[in-house]
């Protein structure tokens, strides 16, 4: 948020802390990150995490990341479906931004086998953002390929949670309900 004369910027607290409720308060039911889960999921999958000191290093960098509305479920002939999980990064300001660390996916079906699945997917390179971020909706596009023992069925839903372990130390999430 821009600065008015009648109303200063926000410090990096207060957007840490308003990013920390705006993050428990939009939770979709049946997809919650309670606040150990964070943590948890970046140490099993042992994600570099980055350093506090470096907060507020880059005046835009991402404040929250939401799974974005064109994610969708692909089906082209007899291969398996995969999921074309948009994830677009948002600065203090509201505006779109690019993101440097590591996104961590959990999916998860009450129907399908496994019952949770992950992916661990890096941009911190030139290289990554050229293959993952796509200028035109300013998402990042990461394609998921869920491995079913036990296929669910079309229709069903299934919850989709992202973590971004950002190079600054912080650590924005999204959920979202994505229909199979």
């Amino acid at each position: 948020m821009a600065p008015t004369p009648n109303r200063p910027a926000m410090s990096w607290g207060d957007r840490a802390f308003g990013m920390t409720l705006a993050s428990l308060v939009t939770l979709v039911g049946g997809c919650q990150l309670l606040p150990g889960d964070v943590r948890r999921i970046g140490e099993s999958e042992q994600v570099k995490v980055g350093s506090i000191e470096d907060r507020g290093a880059w005046l835009f960098w991402p404040a929250t990341i939401r799974v974005h509305p064109l994610t969708s479920v692909l089906r082209t002939g007899d291969e398996p479906a995969t999921i074309d999980l948009r994830v677009e990064a948002v600065d203090a300001i509201g505006e779109p931004t690019r993101a440097v660390g590591t996104f961590v996916v959990v999916l998860s079906s009450s129907e399908g086998q496994p019952k949770e699945q992950r992916w661990k997917v890096e941009v911190d390179s030139l290289e990554a953002h050229r293959a993952r971020f796509d200028p035109v909706t300013e998402t990042y596009r990461l394609t998921i390929t869920p491995e079913w023992t036990t296929i669910p069925a079309t229709g069903t839903k299934l919850g989709v949670k992202v973590i971004l372990f950002a190079a600054d130390g912080a650590t924005p999430t999204a959920t979202a309900d994505v229909t199979w």
